[in-house]
């Protein structure tokens, strides 16, 4: 699990692969938690996600498990998934004309994104920065946070610090979350 992570432009997906597992309409759904968009909402930007990373247009499960033995989905007590893995997991290398050649476009590497400053209506207007040489600060109109799975909810659970931050009283943040279990199971003794 410690040898899975990566710090840096492209992050953890440099290391295992790019997979891009979809929330189905079940998981937003009855007592998983509030979620401020609909699956229909969701199922639409995965969809603008997909032709962005130039793949090829989803295959429903259905499709899918036809090609793959035609079961069910629960295979004893096992349940198949199918997701999407990118050819290329290297983000920065894709994207690399388009984030070299946007002038709207900057991309901060060796330094850590720690805090948000909140305005007097609550709204982002600053990303507080740890760099090398000290902290600094990056004024914003729009902050879109996509640090990945853990280091997004370590983000918005330390912004929850600001009095102003919007988020504040929500206990939700960061609530059933689940990583990766990572244990000494046993040995392997090879002769």
């Amino acid at each position: 699990i410690d040898s899975g992570r990566a710090m840096g432009l492209g992050g953890t997906g440099l290391l295992w692969g790019g997979q891009l597992s979809e929330f189905g309409a079940a998981d937003l759904t009855g007592d998983k938690g509030y979620w401020p968009v609909s699956y229909a909402e969701l199922r639409a930007l995965y969809d603008r996600v997909y032709a962005a990373l130039r793949l090829p247009p989803r295959m429903d499960n259905a499709a899918a498990r036809g090609l793959f033995g035609g079961d069910e989905g629960i295979v004893g007590e096992v349940e198949r998934i199918f997701s999407y893995w990118l050819p290329n997991p290297n983000l920065a290398g894709m994207f690399r004309e388009t984030i070299s050649r946007s002038p709207a476009l900057t991309v901060f590497t060796r330094c850590k994104a720690v805090g948000l400053s909140f305005d007097d209506n609550a709204r982002a207007r600053q990303v507080r920065l740890r760099t090398p040489s000290g902290p600094a600060a990056i004024a914003a109109n729009r902050v879109v946070i996509a640090a990945g799975v853990v280091e997004s909810a370590r983000f918005t659970l330390a912004a929850q610090r600001e009095e102003n931050c919007p988020w504040r009283g929500n206990a939700r943040i960061g609530m059933a979350f689940q990583d990766h279990i990572g244990c000494e199971f046993g040995a392997l003794l090879v002769k």
